[in-house]
């Protein structure tokens, strides 16, 4: 076999060549979605807590403060999956309840065993302790989980490709050439 035949035979055994491709988009951050949706549940969290202090014992309005409560944690808990789950990612709303379910419970229980070892106080602990765990849960998920994946510029849309095509002809003769779409 001769050097140029094998060289032809080479070039035709290669991937594709292809010329003019449009670039693959780089990955897109939504981790500011998530952070609005966090920070919208701090807010209803800190209300409530806040408004704790100013409602007198058996009012009515502590239902009220329950129930507020109650929606800021849930959105905290469920408003970051949620966002993941609608950009496509379900794997990483997955993910993220998990990792904010136990940020969550392990600040709360270690917030709770070093206030009541410090000043007494389990309950102004855990709520120290759940707090800082939120924190970094968003921060895990602002930063690690909240990409979207890269995808083609322009799908569907066919791009200009070639490809070396080697053979004999019926005589035995190389024979060597490109082919492509366009």
């Amino acid at each position: 076999m001769s050097p140029a035949l094998l060289v032809l035979q080479l070039l035709a055994a290669a991937p594709e060549l292809t010329l003019l491709q449009d670039p693959a988009s780089p990955p897109t951050w939504y981790g500011d979605q998530t952070l609005i949706a966090d920070g919208a549940a701090a807010v209803l969290v800190g209300g409530a807590f806040v408004a704790d202090h100013f409602i007198a014992t058996g009012s009515p309005a502590r239902y009220v403060e329950a129930l507020v409560a109650l929606i800021g944690v849930s959105g905290y808990l469920l408003g970051g999956p949620f966002i993941h789950v609608h950009h496509g990612q379900v794997g990483e709303a997955v993910r993220d309840l998990i990792i904010r379910v136990t940020s969550l419970s392990l600040g709360f229980i270690v917030g709770a065993l070093v206030g009541f070892k410090v000043q007494s106080d389990p309950v102004g602990g855990a709520v120290v302790g759940a707090m800082f765990g939120g924190l970094f849960a968003a921060a895990i998920d602002a930063t690690m989980f909240a990409w979207a994946p890269a995808r083609p510029a322009h799908a569907g849309r066919p791009s200009f490709r070639l490809m070396p095509v080697v053979g004999t002809s019926r005589g035995g003769a190389p024979v060597a050439g490109l082919g492509g779409t366009f």
